[in-house]
């Protein structure tokens, strides 16, 4: 810029300036909160003149990297810095590009944005956008849910979806997240599965087969379902299915049937599809043989009358139902039965064996004859069933023993039928004569798999009458008792023996239990109490199905080691019930349960203080302890809440005992009733870490400090879910000790939180609670966005309560990213109040100036100006042209920004108009400012002004004639209208003989020949440059204007100037004609940078027509054409040769004849006197055509 200037200064004028173009109208950027963008534009020089130039930027937080340029085409880099903006922030400014020849602004605009997500739809911006993505691509969605720049989709009011999304967001990720995160904010509800049918059966199975299994879902979404078969013959292919196994709305689950896996009959299996939420079973039929048509009503009635013979046979030998009722309605079973399937005769013979028990000998004798007869097979079980009937008609020994020995030779062919292995029991005679043998081959057979009621009751028929002959609980004898407990059949004497062989159980059974509790029926005394209750204690059996056992005890006065507590650990901890007095004596002097019991106890003893009065008062200082100790230990649940209610009164807080407390004032009981529940995440807004908790049962327990917060709950797997149903129970009052734990306890975050929790401000918060802030501000524990949201609100309480110093330590400390725009200028603005300009000015760095208003921008400015060191600083400058533009300054900070700003040409002689009013001057400025606008052609207003202010202070002399020359020039070529102050300092300079360059003396004299009534020294001065420049044959077309003696002294009166300015360095071509002549051509002279002239002689009355036409190597264009007539008129002053000529011809034109022979007579004589006193000299000026 400098090396142009002193070019001008010497006269040099560029012959041309470069004509830039820019690669972009506008530079529109997308920046990201808090990051930085770069970029570049060019600047083309589109006639290929160089360029130089410099760019200044109307904003500090738009950095240009290429603040100087030259060539014919440059790239501009730029870069864009966006700390402390926020979405929806839209930051508009220019580039001021200063350049030879001319000014110019490119226009940018910064739209702040987060990151967000790139999808197939296109930006993921919100979660209606995130619920599209996942419907039609849940993959897709997947990753963008996994990816850094999803949690921008949440918007800062969506507190629980970003809690949701910080729970799901943990590892492990699975698709199971998204569905679920979908449900929880209400996008969408949980898919469900439905099943095409629930049965299937297969018959005829002779090889391996391959089924399947048909699945609908009800909506769009993920769902994984676990595969199950609980048979060996049935295998699903796949053990999981996912949304990805369902094309559309259908899934279809393949399995495979192995016919080697089969038994013969009917194969029951179940194929189970489940998740957490739901179960679909399928139930299989599968069978090697083929399909009966149909089971007939006919079978279904026998089976079910088999089943009721049975039962009227157990009743009749249990002696509930006599025989004759046992008979008749056995006979008229039978008899249906006999009716639906005619040919069985096996129903024959059992009616005959009612009628003969029943002593109906003769009807029974015709049934047997009748069967003899038609008999064929006699050596078939169902003969031998007959000759044991006919014993029972014929009771002669012989005939018995006969019948006896054919009866075992059938057995022994059949040894598998239970009927005749039951016959011969009441045959054998080594039976009837040994019931312990009899009972032996009972229990073998039993042990050998049968199932068969008849022998059950005849083993307990012999342990009726013989008690002796049980031996143990054991094997088949306890299946035996078992089966007769099971049929209400037992009597005293076998409870007894029951009891005594329990007695010495070392081992707990479930089923010798049971078998106690049934024989406790028949003998219900105090030993056999004391045998279960010792039982159950010695098996460690302590739950609340037993508990009854142990009250009874406790109500018999029974001595048995461990029976209160036995009794206390089997009570159900949530059961509210009136304790027997003898255990609330016992445990008020022995207290050796666990405190889980203990809990159970005192709860008891609260529920009951109403009925017990003095035991709750003798039980109250224990309790005390117990809920002293427990606290000190961070223990709670629901008991234990109970206790300390009861028990806790703030006149029993202390510093050790608040300290604990804090673990346990805000828990919770969450309960779930899936089972496949096992733990829970919990996650609230104020602390940095998540809470993961254990489910023991169906319950856990939760610290909740606010309403805002987000419970996941996980299966062993690591799923998480949110659309299971749980429930919340609040076990403590906080509000009951919070004010004095607070006080005994003030470091403890968990009174903070809960204390300010959904406190809309702080001006209800006691000074004495300040404390309180610093325990949240300066934990760890507690989320940055949450001490973000705290601060402001922080702060304001300091400052009601004039805590100055607390105040100023958190304005020091504070970390301002996490805070909101809103935030940081209650921030900034505090920090102005207090005078902290330092800290107030590296917030502003941080965060932009858009915090300050103009007013404190002034104070902040001046504050480091005047302690700085007056060094530049860019930041500073922009800062306080920030604060100028909006009309807000004083002197400090406009000398400095006189100082060291350098921007576009009208801001700074804002700034020098600005400073002139408080009597700052400052030359340097006022230099670049002309330096600037010589440069770039870009002048202000009122130019003047400043130039002369300028000069008046001694400016640089090379600058000054710059500043003349340029003027001068494009007032002497273009027409300029220029400060007439300008001449007068020019024409002094002449005066006084300062060398000028050609520009400001051609301008001088082009003045001078529009000026009338010229002083002599303005007369000498115009007679003075025209003999110069005529002798430089320099003629120009203003020339005509001066007066007739100059245009007769330097011999161009008369003549027609045609004088032709362009800027282009072309060859320039004349075409004419006078009158009628054929048209010319010739080259114009350029008798000055840029102007061409020709000169002509043209009498009154000639036309002279032309065309101007510019040649640039083979490109030629005409450019101008016009018609020069001339119509000079003279007056009766002295003429010359030539005004006598042109006023003869004018006189001629006017038929003037009188006129026109008195000139010729006059030219004649002039003419004549000429020729006779002078002579002619070659080469003389002033020639034309």
């Amino acid at each position: 810029m400098r090396k142009q200037i002193e070019e001008l200064a010497r006269g040099k004028f560029g012959q041309g300036r470069p004509v830039p173009e820019f690669s972009a109208d506008k530079i529109e950027l997308e920046i990201l909160e808090g990051q930085e963008v770069s970029g570049t534009f060019t600047i083309k020089s589109l006639n290929h003149i160089p360029m130089r130039g410099v760019v200044y930027t109307s904003d500090t937080r738009m950095e240009c990297l290429t603040p100087q340029f030259e060539g014919t085409e440059v790239t501009i880099r730029y870069q864009f810095h966006g700390a402390g903006l926020t979405e929806g922030d839209v930051v508009c400014g220019e580039f001021y590009v200063v350049a030879e020849g001319g000014e110019h602004h490119l226009a940018y605009e910064a739209d702040v944005t987060k990151l967000y997500a790139d999808s197939s739809i296109g930006k993921i911006k919100s979660l209606a956008d995130f619920t599209r993505l996942a419907k039609e691509n849940f993959t897709e969605a997947c990753k963008v849910f996994s990816s850094k720049s999803f949690r921008n989709v949440l918007k800062k009011e969506q507190v629980r979806e970003r809690l949701l999304y910080e729970g799901f967001a943990e590892p492990p990720f699975l698709p199971q997240n998204v569905e679920e995160f979908l449900v929880g904010t209400g996008k969408k509800s949980s898919v469900l599965i439905s099943l095409d049918t629930k049965y299937q059966e297969y018959y005829g199975i002779t090889e391996d087969i391959r089924g399947k299994i048909e699945l609908k879902k009800d909506q769009w979404g993920y769902v994984e379902l676990d595969v199950d078969s609980d048979a060996d013959f049935l295998i699903p292919e796949k053990r999981k299915v996912t949304t990805a196994d369902f094309i559309g709305s259908r899934c279809q689950v393949y399995y495979r049937i192995r016919a080697d896996k089969l038994h013969a009959g009917r194969n029951f299996a179940r194929v189970t599809l489940k998740n957490t939420s739901q179960v679909q079973c399928v139930e299989f039929c599968v069978s090697s043989g083929e399909r009966e048509k149909h089971i007939s009503r006919e079978r279904m009635e026998l089976a079910s009358s088999r089943v009721k013979l049975a039962e009227l046979y157990t009743d009749y030998r249990l002696k509930r139902i006599v025989t004759g009722v046992w008979a008749s309605e056995s006979v008229r079973l039978l008899q249906h039965m006999q009716a639906l399937e005619p040919d069985h005769a096996w129903f024959s013979l059992m009616r005959a064996q009612a009628l003969l028990i029943n002593r109906q000998k003769q009807e029974a004798l015709w049934i047997l004859e009748a069967y003899k007869k038609e008999a064929e097979d006699t050596e078939s079980p169902q003969y031998g069933y007959y000759l044991y009937l006919c014993t029972l008609a014929e009771r002669e020994p012989s005939y018995v023993r006969k019948n006896t020995q054919r009866i075992q030779e059938i057995f022994r062919e059949n040894p598998d039928n239970d009927i005749l292995f039951w016959v011969l029991l009441f045959l054998k005679e080594e039976y009837l004569d040994d019931p312990a043998k009899k009972l032996a081959v009972i229990k073998e057979r039993i042990g050998q798999g049968t199932a068969s009621p008849y022998l059950y009751l005849e083993a307990l028929y012999l342990y009726q009458h013989d008690p002796g002959l049980v031996t143990s609980l054991e094997g088949t004898e306890l299946k035996i008792l078992r089966w007769a407990a099971a049929k209400k059949a037992l009597n005293r004497e076998l409870a007894v023996t029951i009891m005594n062989f329990a007695a010495n159980k070392r081992v707990f059974d479930k089923k010798i239990y049971e078998l106690l509790s049934e024989a406790y029926r028949y003998f219900d005394g105090k030993e056999m109490l004391s045998v279960i209750c010792s039982y159950l204690i010695k098996g460690q059996c302590f739950a609340p199905d037993y508990v009854a056992w142990y009250a009874r005890a406790i109500r018999e006065e029974l001595h048995i080691t461990n029976l209160n507590e036995a009794y206390m650990m089997s009570l159900d901890k949530r059961s509210i019930v009136r304790i027997p007095r003898q255990v609330l004596l016992y445990f008020q002097y022995d207290s050796s349960i666990s405190d889980e019991q203990k809990a159970v106890l005192y709860v008891n003893i609260i529920a009951n203080r109403e009925k017990e009065p003095g035991l709750y008062e003798n039980y109250r200082r224990q309790m005390e302890r117990f809920a002293m100790q427990q606290i000190k230990k961070g223990r709670i649940n629901d008991n234990l809440s109970v206790i300390y209610e009861e028990m806790l009164d703030e006149g029993m807080l202390t510093k050790e005992l608040s300290e604990s407390l804090a673990r346990i004032l805000y828990m919770n009981k969450l309960v779930c009733f899936s089972p496949d529940i096992t733990g829970a995440l919990v996650i609230e807004p104020q602390l940095r870490q998540k809470i993961r908790v254990a489910f023991q049962g169906n319950s856990a327990y939760v610290p909740l400090f606010s309403g805002e917060y987000a419970i996941l709950l996980e299966d062993r797997n690591g799923r998480r879910y949110t659309s299971l149903s749980y429930q919340l129970e609040k076990l403590m009052r906080p509000g009951r000790y919070l004010r004095k734990c607070m006080r005994y306890a003030p470091d403890r975050i968990e009174y903070a939180l809960g204390y300010l929790a959904g406190k809309e401000n702080f001006y209800a918060v006691d000074g004495e609670d300040g404390a309180l802030f610093s325990v949240l501000m300066d934990s760890d524990a507690v989320d940055k966005r949450y001490k973000a949201k705290l601060m402001p609100r922080v702060l304001e309480y300091y400052v009601i309560h004039d805590m100055e110093e607390e105040l100023e330590r958190y304005l020091k400390k504070t970390d301002v990213s996490w805070l909101d725009k809103n935030a940081r200028k209650y921030v900034f603005s505090l920090l102005m109040e207090r005078k902290l300009f330092e800290e107030a000015y590296d917030l502003l760095i941080s965060c932009g100036s858009e915090l300050a208003d103009p007013s404190k921008l002034v104070v902040l400015c001046s504050h480091m100006i005047e302690t700085g060191d007056h060094e530049e600083d860019e930041v500073l400058v922009g800062l306080g042209m920030e604060a100028l533009r909006a009309g807000k300054y004083n002197d400090v900070l406009l000398r400095y920004l006189c100082r060291y700003y350098h921007g576009p040409t009208r801001q700074m002689y804002e700034l020098w108009e600005t400073a002139k009013k408080y009597e700052i001057e400052d030359p340097e400025l006022e230099e670049w400012i002309l330096v600037q606008m010589l440069y770039s052609t870009e002048f202000v207003e009122h130019a003047s002004d400043l130039f002369r202010q300028y000069a008046k202070n001694g400016g640089d002399r090379t600058v000054l004639l710059a500043y003349f020359n340029y003027f001068a020039q494009h007032y002497f070529v273009d027409d300029m209208v220029i400060d007439p102050e300008i001449f007068l300092e020019l024409q002094e300079k002449l005066l006084e003989k300062e060398p000028l360059t050609d520009a400001c003396r051609l301008a001088v004299l082009k003045h001078l020949a529009f000026e009338r009534n010229l002083q002599e020294q303005e007369e000498k001065l115009v007679d003075a440059l025209l003999g110069e420049y005529t002798a430089r044959d320099m003629y120009f077309s203003f020339y005509e204007r001066f007066d007739r003696k100059l245009q007769q002294k330097y011999f161009f009166q008369g003549q027609t100037f045609l004088e032709y300015h362009t800027d282009a360095q072309a060859e320039v071509i004349l075409h004419y004609a006078v009158g009628e002549e054929e048209f010319r051509e010739e080259e114009m002279k350029e008798v000055y940078a840029g102007i061409y002239a020709s000169r002509f002689m043209l009498f009154f009355g000639d036309s002279l027509q032309y065309y101007i036409e510019e040649r640039n190597g083979e490109q030629t264009r005409i450019t101008e054409s016009a018609q020069i007539t001339r119509q000079d008129v003279y007056g009766e002053q002295e003429k010359d040769s030539y005004e006598f000529l042109n006023a003869m011809l004018m006189n001629l034109t006017l038929q003037n004849y009188e006129e026109l022979e008195r000139l010729a007579l006059a030219y004649e004589k002039k003419k004549e006197f000429t020729e006779k006193n002078f002579r002619v000299i070659t080469g003389q000026r002033g020639e034309g055509r």
